[in-house]
């Protein structure tokens, strides 16, 4: 696991305009997840809670109780810009509130990757896998970065976002596939990977 890491860390640095990963511990927040900072045009109340959630190609827009704001997946910063193009991806209920704390403590630096498994067919190739899925929720830019001794496949929604999900064949076992991601994108992988995951 410690290499699976490093080989992240290490991709990411390689792959220009890529998020480089760091993996810290996740700190509590006071009331409600704040963000930092966010433009004054949008500032959202303390107490706000976002219950919908819309994923766009360079945004993810946090909406709630008349106001909304998004993060902007370039420039990893909040901001007041209204996207310019349709949702990828729209989520709605208690896991909007959730993606709302998780991008909190990303951009407060207490944020962790979120780590996980799940199982593909052994019939199907790693690349197929992943394309597959990453097709499904519209992650549509794909890249590779070879390792020593395997490579690890990642997915994001354009070449200039700076978080991607990641995907690697686990050493273990040829038909489990680890999966390292920040958590704001985990709404997304359930759509595709449902019960068949497990997290690490």
């Amino acid at each position: 696991m410690k290499y699976w890491r490093q080989s992240l860390v290490n991709g990411c640095r390689m792959f220009k305009g890529f998020l480089s990963i760091s993996v810290v511990l996740l700190a509590s927040c006071g009331v409600g997840p704040q963000f930092s900072p966010v433009p004054s045009q949008c500032a959202l109340d303390v107490d706000f809670t976002a219950q919908e959630v819309q994923y766009f190609p360079d945004l993810v827009q946090i909406i709630g109780q008349g106001q909304s704001a998004s993060l902007d997946l370039v420039r990893n910063e909040m901001t007041c810009r209204e996207p310019q193009s349709d949702a990828i991806a729209v989520i709605n209920g208690p896991a909007a509130a959730k993606v709302q704390e998780d991008i909190g403590a990303f951009l407060n630096g207490t944020g962790q990757i979120a780590l996980r498994q799940t199982q593909k067919p052994s019939s199907q190739t790693l690349e197929d896998f992943v394309g597959q899925r990453c097709a499904a929720v519209n992650l549509g830019f794909i890249f590779t970065v070879e390792q020593p001794t395997s490579s690890v496949i990642g997915c994001q929604t354009t070449d200039l976002s700076k978080s991607a999900v990641m995907w690697k064949q686990s050493d273990g076992s040829s038909n489990t596939v680890e999966i390292a991601a920040l958590p704001f994108y985990d709404p997304l992988l359930d759509q595709v990977l449902g019960s068949h995951v497990t997290a690490k």
